[in-house]
């Protein structure tokens, strides 16, 4: 910055080289963390943001900022495309393609709000609807240039206290033309302005469902020019829903309600809810029957689903939707009580198919229902639980660590390339993204 001129101007990009968080988040960052003069040659400097990596070799005088790559024409500017160099550290939420061209898909993040690609992964612009972060998105999937992103201020949903239910500000947006442009669907009001963290379309019927991290769930009947709260069937007090899912033949909505951290008066009522919409129901069903207790494995002290907080559903193609998959995170000391459970009979029944401590999703593919990916925390061996990146190939019957992706530790989500059926993007908690082989 040049300190010298009010309102304060950006060097010249001769002497420094522009990133695109410079472009788009702005020159404001204050988060310094490091800096550094080679001591063996003092004209190699280099120093860090939140924001920013800037690096020098001439003392100074000039600087470059390697943490992303130009990969457009023209002068760099916002709205333009870049390309990964492998720095990125800020989370990853969720990546999700369009379902008709998968050419466009939308990665949810915290602290630029989200990144859109336009080829399939190889090169992303930053869309961030408004606020610091976008968690999820939804699609018209008859027009390829729409999408509603649920937005929020608060970031790093479930770690730590970003687990607890809270308003902050936040609310449903929607772009017509890939993220470029955003416009605001929620009032900005009292009920309406506060975190989302889901969010589903329904074309056929023109419908909304949005997620809050502490109201249940919003929703729009017209496309998001009205809005009312629409928790009929849900259990009172705070509802914080983190995923929503809509049966891609009938529009039928699935969600899961977790634990309204700190307090946890809810246990009884977690876990998912259906929406019959095809036969038009407009009370959510609770899909938990008999959660069988996984005797031998959990210490009967222990109580079940404290904090369940992602699900699956068989959407393939001849399934009649009973096999349904949700994970639960250890968040109440139920030491060893969580993991990942299924039902093949619609929710009437539960089993737990494996003890994991803190997953943060769970995905079918969809081509082949009985392999399923999870995601979540590593647990360091030798001490208690099991995490990192796990698949199975036998309708869960058997895992294996996916141990080709680098990292373990911060897992988030898994999407399975739609490009190319071998490889996998991978999202994670302060790691951003990466793309590699789908595990043998």
């Amino acid at each position: 910055m040049n300190w010298d001129i009010t309102p304060y101007e950006a060097w010249d990009p001769t002497r420094l080289e522009y990133s695109a968080p410079a472009l788009e988040q702005g020159w404001w960052d204050d988060g310094y963390e490091s800096f550094n003069v080679n001591q063996r040659n003092s004209d190699q400097i280099g120093g860090t943001g939140y924001f920013f990596l800037h690096t020098s070799t001439d003392g100074g005088e000039t600087w470059k900022a390697p943490f992303t790559k130009y990969a457009d024409t023209g002068e760099k500017a916002k709205g333009k495309k870049w390309e990964s160099t492998g720095l990125e550290v800020t989370t990853a939420y969720r990546f999700k393609f369009h379902p008709k061209n998968s050419q466009v898909g939308y990665v949810a993040m915290a602290d630029i709000g989200g990144i859109v690609t336009e080829d399939g992964g190889k090169t992303f612009r930053i869309a961030q609807a408004f606020y610091n972060s976008n968690f999820d998105y939804a699609f018209d999937h008859e027009d390829d240039q729409v999408v509603y992103a649920a937005s929020g201020n608060h970031h790093d949903f479930p770690e730590g206290w970003h687990a607890e239910a809270i308003r902050s500000n936040g609310g449903v947006y929607k772009s017509e033309n890939r993220g470029k442009n955003w416009t605001r669907l929620t009032p900005v009001n009292k009920i309406f302005n506060r975190q989302f963290l889901s969010i589903a379309y329904d074309k056929t019927r023109n419908t909304l469902y949005a997620g809050t991290q502490s109201t249940g769930i919003a929703r729009s009947t017209d496309g998001g020019q009205s809005w009312a709260m629409f928790n009929r069937g849900l259990p009172s007090g705070d509802l914080i829903v983190p995923q929503i899912e809509l049966d891609p033949i009938n529009g039928n909505a699935y969600l899961i309600i977790t634990g309204d951290y700190p307090r946890f008066t809810n246990r009884e009522k977690t876990g998912i809810y259906f929406l019959d919409v095809a036969n038009g129901s407009t009370t959510w069903k609770h899909l938990r029957g008999n959660v069988h207790f996984p005797t031998g494995e959990v210490d009967d002290i222990y109580q079940l689903w404290w904090y369940p907080i992602a699900f699956a559903v068989d959407f393939s193609e001849g399934s009649d939707r009973s096999t349904i998959w949700m994970a639960d995170y250890e968040n109440n000391l139920n030491w060893l009580a969580t993991g990942i459970w299924k039902s093949t009979d619609g929710g009437s029944n539960w089993q737990r198919k494996l003890q994991y401590t803190h997953p943060t999703s769970i995905v079918l593919d969809q081509s082949n229902p009985d392999r399923i990916y999870l995601n979540g925390r590593w647990q360091i061996e030798g001490t208690w639980g099991d995490g990192g990146l796990l698949y199975s190939t036998d309708g869960g019957d058997t895992w294996k660590k996916n141990l080709q992706v680098p990292l373990q530790s911060n897992g988030y989500n898994t999407t399975l390339d739609p490009n190319d059926p071998d490889k996998i993007f991978y999202t994670f908690f302060g790691n951003a993204l990466m793309h590699g082989p789908k595990p043998d």
